[in-house]
């Protein structure tokens, strides 16, 4: 059990509804800011799989992958978000993206 009680909290929440895109980014964001970046991967992940149409996702996904040096799958994955950006019309989502994208290089790794 975590010593954080936003963590707990989230938990109780996710073992109630395990299916929930909100807390599964929640506790991904959590466990990131909480120096726990493979943590963090697993919620994300489990997140993209359950709601590939969250767009929030994929800006803090894609800068994880980096993080932890895993540039093919942030680039895999920023393309996703790219794409499903745009397919949900999700403006803000799309621009920080694509800011990160190119802010980290990944453009050119393409």
């Amino acid at each position: 059990m975590s010593n954080n009680p936003r963590i707990e909290f989230l938990n109780a929440l996710l073992k109630d509804n395990p299916g929930d895109s909100f807390v599964l980014f929640a506790l991904g964001k959590e466990h990131q800011n909480a120096g726990e970046p493979l943590l963090a991967l697993q919620f994300f992940e489990k997140l993209s799989i359950v709601d590939p149409n969250y767009t929030g996702l994929y800006f803090h996904l894609t800068k994880l992958y980096y993080e932890l040096g895993q540039i093919e799958n942030a680039v895999r994955i920023s393309e996703k978000g790219i794409q499903i950006t745009r397919e949900q019309g999700d403006q803000h989502a799309f621009s920080e993206l694509n800011g990160l994208i190119l802010e980290l290089g990944l453009d050119e790794e393409v």
